[in-house]
């Protein structure tokens, strides 16, 4: 490696700074939480998993973590973890306990988070009646109240539900999407994000689009602030193993407060989408 040091100061504010992924670009320190599996700046082992082994945060702010119990491995395949293996629960990244203290600070509590995923295919499907959750905080789900963020989770009959907390407990606001037959098997970005306007859920890939919405809603009375976000099998993955809804990837995902962003959520998710999708398989 060849290194030049130049002997000058420069004092020049206004010249570029080099941040290490686009989506920081203009987000004014909003990215709470950013991860990537496919860049050895976030995910330095680019190797199987193995429970403790850092996951750093490309934002800056906190690392993350993998966790991982009962001596399962899981693969790194394509730039992402592949479960398609697990035979038990807690096969996760984890966030740091300070990714959502921003957004619990925030009176509005507006945010935006996605998460990259190779989708099991429809064959593959969860079909059981219990949910099988893939980004959590909680620990046992709704079964037992406790406080929680949002659940993104593998519903029965193709679809994905997304929920909101609202009131610390049992209180949620619900999104149910069907994917589109070019999302099944295939990496999708989704995400949720609430704002002034809505709460809007998404899935998203370049051959289709999946929203729904729901009115604002009211601010989580639960505080979510110092609770990790759980990306992959979670601890509450409520369906018996081996199941083939275990079969699916993730990549890559990020916390966003909007309040300090003021960002526009379809402009950033498309553009990194745009920016990050050709380096997962």
């Amino acid at each position: 490696m060849l290194a030049i040091q130049i002997p000058t100061i420069f004092s020049d504010t206004s010249l570029p700074t080099i941040l290490p992924d686009p989506l920081l670009a203009g987000s004014n320190d909003g990215v709470r939480f950013l991860f990537d599996l496919s860049t050895p700046i976030s995910y330095p082992t680019q190797n199987y998993s193995g429970n403790g082994l850092p996951v750093n945060d490309i934002s800056q702010h906190a690392n993350g973590a993998i966790v991982s119990s009962a001596g399962q491995v899981v693969p790194f395949l394509g730039g992402g973890f592949d479960y398609s293996s697990v035979t038990a629960r807690s096969q996760y990244i984890s966030s740091s306990s300070s990714s959502l203290s921003a957004i619990w600070a925030d009176t509005n509590q507006y945010f935006l988070m996605s998460v990259y995923v190779k989708l099991p295919t429809l064959a593959n499907w969860n079909s059981g009646t219990a949910i099988c959750p893939i980004v959590t905080s909680s620990l046992h789900g709704y079964n037992t109240p406790e406080t929680e963020f949002v659940v993104i989770a593998i519903v029965t009959g193709g679809a994905i539900s997304i929920r909101r907390q609202n009131n610390g407990g049992t209180g949620l606001d619900a999104l149910l999407l069907t994917p589109n037959t070019a999302h099944y098997g295939n990496i999708v970005q989704i995400s949720i994000w609430r704002n002034s306007t809505a709460q809007t859920a998404q899935i998203y890939n370049a051959s289709a689009t999946v929203t729904g919405s729901l009115a604002v809603g009211v601010p989580n009375t639960g505080n979510f602030g110092s609770l990790p976000v759980y990306f992959g099998v979670a601890p509450c993955f409520w369906n018996s193993f081996p199941t083939p809804a275990t079969s699916f990837r993730i990549y890559r995902g990020f916390i966003e407060s909007l309040t300090m962003s003021g960002r526009t959520p379809t402009a950033v998710l498309l553009a990194d989408y745009n920016n990050c999708i050709n380096r997962f398989s």
